[in-house]
């Protein structure tokens, strides 16, 4: 698990069998070691995000999606930019540049400057444009589809 405290991941431990301590013991440890604390029972305190997954009764968003959640709650990113795919250069600018120290969570918006329309939906004639909002590891944090009238 040395990698993963190296590249400060955070990690969910899913245990699925109930006689499985030596590996539910080293989910733990794994946890631990990437900081990766969350209340995943209920009872107001943060432990290690390892959970047990009842594969018959219990769906995986019931767990995995409040794991992964309650990891980002508690997160901040150093900084927050715009990613534009956009291959004709029809955006010309993006404003603010970017967004510094910013918690996972916190709504932050972008102006954006073209040479054309920018619309929210589809019209006759329009292009699409994906919008990424990157955290500056490089994680993919929003995404929106725009539509583009030259």
């Amino acid at each position: 698990h040395a990698v993963l405290v190296e590249l400060g991941a955070r990690v969910i431990g899913l245990t699925t069998s109930a006689w499985n301590e030596v590996g539910e013991e080293q989910l733990n440890e794994i946890a631990m070691a990437t900081e990766s604390y969350h209340d995943l029972d209920g009872d107001g305190v943060s432990s290690p995000t390892v959970a047990y997954w009842d594969v018959l009764s219990v769906p995986f968003d019931a767990i995995g999606v409040e794991a992964i959640t309650g990891l980002l709650a508690h997160r901040t990113f150093g900084s927050v930019h715009l990613e534009l795919e956009d291959p004709e250069g029809w955006v010309t600018g993006v404003e603010p540049e970017s967004y510094e120290d910013v918690a996972a969570g916190t709504r932050v918006s972008f102006a954006l400057t073209s040479s054309g329309t920018l619309l929210e939906a589809p019209a006759t004639g329009s292009e699409e444009l994906l919008m990424n909002v990157v955290s500056d590891e490089g994680f993919v944090l929003a995404q929106r589809v725009l539509h583009y009238l030259p």
